[in-house]
């Protein structure tokens, strides 16, 4: 089953890949995506303990994909720093391009990704569109607002950044957010666990049994209107695929079911099987239960 994803309004969409660049043996792949400058190359260097990546303050250092392997508290990563990511008006090369686009790719490639955010700038529109396209493909990914060492007024920028994620991203309920210094280490430690717990959860596999009952439980709760006099029944629900998240539900009235409704199910979904942090996709279709008896 295939699923038909929005255009980014960036440079580049990615191309859909079917191979990972690296051995699945060889630990959890992680993108580091963003913005030119927002640290992708400093935090690349503090996990690997060593320079390996070129960093100053011109943005657009980076122009290709770098992979290495490291470990930490035992457990096996590849890091994935990418090439920052800058509006097509401010792309003036043909190799800029191309890094653009295998930052994005690099999204579909890996099993999680780590969206850097300059908390100087705080998070903008750029940001916005790189995270929708991470939640479009149903990719686990982590907010990681750098540079915080030099935030003077933390308090208020905190209220400020998580205001505006909260805002932004409300499809995303409980983004996961880490305040780090890429260049001083502070946060990371923070920041590793989150990838650990994130990138375990979107491998969760849910029954059937227990799906249903959920169904059950919220639709009678709060019934959905009719549609046109017609009574809009949910019949079933079942998980069909894990990292990403798909689950399908089966009514008799797909076309009907209003995007209010979908969003009470969503919710009702993250927060039944605490599942804040991770994309879900949910599609609505018209079958006949295969479990009721004739």
């Amino acid at each position: 089953m295939s699923y038909k994803s929005k255009p980014l309004p960036l440079t580049f969409a990615c191309a859909a890949t079917e191979s990972k660049l690296f051995p699945s043996d060889s630990g959890n792949e992680i993108a580091l995506c963003g913005r030119s400058n927002s640290g992708k190359s400093t935090l690349a260097n503090f996990l690997l303990k060593e320079d390996r990546q070129l960093v100053g303050e011109t943005a657009g250092l980076t122009r290709d994909i770098i992979s290495e392997e490291f470990q930490w508290k035992k457990n096996n990563y590849i890091i994935i720093d990418t090439p920052g990511l800058r509006k097509k008006s401010k792309i003036s090369d043909e190799v800029e391009k191309k890094s653009s686009k295998s930052s994005l790719r690099s999204v579909d490639i890996s099993d999680i990704s780590i969206l850097m955010i300059d908390a100087s700038i705080g998070f903008d529109k750029q940001d916005l569109l790189i995270s929708n396209y991470m939640e479009d493909k149903g990719k686990p990914f982590i907010l990681a607002i750098n540079k915080w060492d030099l935030i003077k007024d933390k308090k208020n920028s905190k209220i400020e950044i998580l205001d505006k994620i909260s805002k932004s991203l409300s499809q995303f309920r409980g983004a996961s957010t880490v305040f780090i210094s890429s260049k001083n280490g502070h946060g990371i430690d923070e920041l590793m666990k989150e990838v650990l717990q994130i990138y375990d959860l979107s491998f969760i596999e849910i029954s059937t049994n227990k799906l249903n009952s959920f169904l059950d439980k919220v639709t009678s709760t709060h019934t959905h209107p009719t549609d046109n006099g017609r009574e809009v029944r949910f019949k079933y629900i079942t998980q069909i695929n894990s990292n990403p998240i798909y689950f399908a539900i089966f009514t008799n009235k797909p076309k009907a079911v209003l995007d209010s409704y979908k969003r009470y199910i969503l919710n009702n979904l993250r927060e039944e099987f605490s599942l804040s942090g991770v994309p879900i996709k949910i599609i609505y279709k018209k079958t006949d239960n295969p479990y009721k008896k004739n």
